[in-house]
């Protein structure tokens, strides 16, 4: 067994610094939900063609809670008890392409744990609004796709400028919002709030690129992540040349 999954899967059963930080994302997504929670009969907004979407904010809100809090620990601002950083495994003899198989294990195990415990809400928004189940399990799917792309991202930054106290804070924040936000506009097919509201709500996409809508999402960043490993690669094996170098 890989001993990066073993320390993700052991550090997810103790509580620490990330369960109370995703303690804080739950209770915001809560807030969404009931922002988003019908204030009529349900009958009647049917009715009026006004259809609730509280699945659809949870949607949005699990996804982006998801994707920033990977973000944070893939730049390592959050550990799990007893877990040792990527710097420290790739000091070790571990080969690089295990410890990037684990990398990539570990945020899996890590991020569907996440997303089961926003199980009840999302439950509850489906059970107010509605969806079609394969839809909802495919964007689930793509929002897992999207969090590894930012704690590969968050990888990155970390091996290129390590720990600078609030260069790195400022940096992290400025990298998730400049990476979330602005792609809804500049190309919406590969934004995750406007795929989540197309495929909840049927809404035609601007471009139409001419392929699904998911299909494009989920190959643009499959392959966003397949370059992020390679660059994630060659920063470990850098820092650990220049290690076995000075040493």
């Amino acid at each position: 067994m890989n001993p990066l999954v073993i320390e993700a899967w052991r550090g997810l059963g103790v509580y620490s610094k990330l369960h109370k930080t995703w303690l804080g994302y739950l209770l915001l997504q809560a807030g969404v939900l009931l922002l988003w929670w019908p204030d009529a009969d349900i009958t009647e907004r049917l009715e009026t063609h006004d259809v609730p979407e509280p699945l659809l904010a949870v949607l949005i809100a699990a996804g982006v809670s998801l994707c920033y809090l990977s973000l944070r620990l893939g730049a390592e601002e959050i550990l799990l008890d007893g877990q040792f950083s990527l710097r420290e495994w790739v000091l070790t003899e571990v080969g690089l392409d295990r410890l990037l198989f684990g990398f990539v294990g570990a945020q899996v195990i890590g991020a569907t744990y996440m997303l089961l415990t926003s199980a009840p809400l999302l439950l509850a928004g489906y059970h107010v609004g509605g969806g079609t189940l394969p839809v909802v399990g495919a964007l689930l799917g793509l929002t897992l796709l999207l969090a590894l792309a930012y704690r590969l991202l968050g990888a990155t930054i970390y091996f290129a400028i390590g720990h600078l106290g609030a260069e790195t804070f400022v940096l992290l924040r400025l990298a998730f919002v400049l990476a979330y936000l602005p792609v809804a506009v500049v190309v919406a097919p590969l934004s995750h709030f406007m795929l989540c509201y197309h495929a909840m709500n049927g809404v035609a996409l601007s471009p139409d690129l001419g392929f699904s809508p998911i299909a494009v999402f989920g190959v643009f960043y499959g392959v966003g992540c397949a370059v992020l490993l390679v660059v994630l690669y060659r920063q470990m094996l850098s820092y650990r040349r220049r290690a076995v170098a000075e040493g």
